[in-house]
């Protein structure tokens, strides 16, 4: 199964920089299967996923990962995650979403002539 651990980190900048690379050894080192882990873009928390046989299995893992031993991790979440591929496979169908042929017509009335499709349009 897929597992999804999203987590933020408490406003400790000097000790996450300090642990970081041993934070990033430990995940890497676990040779996990479909392991894909990183920061978000503001530094604010991160995202790790990987396979594993439960969610049982995974919360071991995440427990030693060095953010969390050494409480730098202020919230944490940790879901099984069905991508498109295996939500298809378990029996879900999976629905794209279509937009109706008129929503994407001119409006005259509500938008003016020569809008294009948008009431926002000059």
């Amino acid at each position: 199964m897929r597992i999804l651990h999203i987590y933020t980190m408490r406003a400790e900048p000097d000790r996450i920089r300090a642990v970081a690379p041993e934070h990033a050894a430990y995940w890497r080192g676990l040779e996990l299967a479909g392991y894909l882990g990183g920061p978000f873009g503001d530094r604010s928390g991160g995202l790790i996923t990987f396979e594993a046989d439960s969610i049982e299995d995974a919360v071991p893992l995440i427990e030693a990962d060095p953010f969390v031993r050494e409480g730098l991790v202020e919230e944490s979440w940790v879901r099984q995650w069905l991508t498109e591929r295996r939500w298809r496979r378990a029996g879900s169908v999976a629905r794209r979403l279509r937009v109706a042929p008129e929503a994407t017509r001119s409006h005259e009335g509500a938008a003016g002539p020569g809008s294009r499709g948008s009431p926002h349009a000059r």
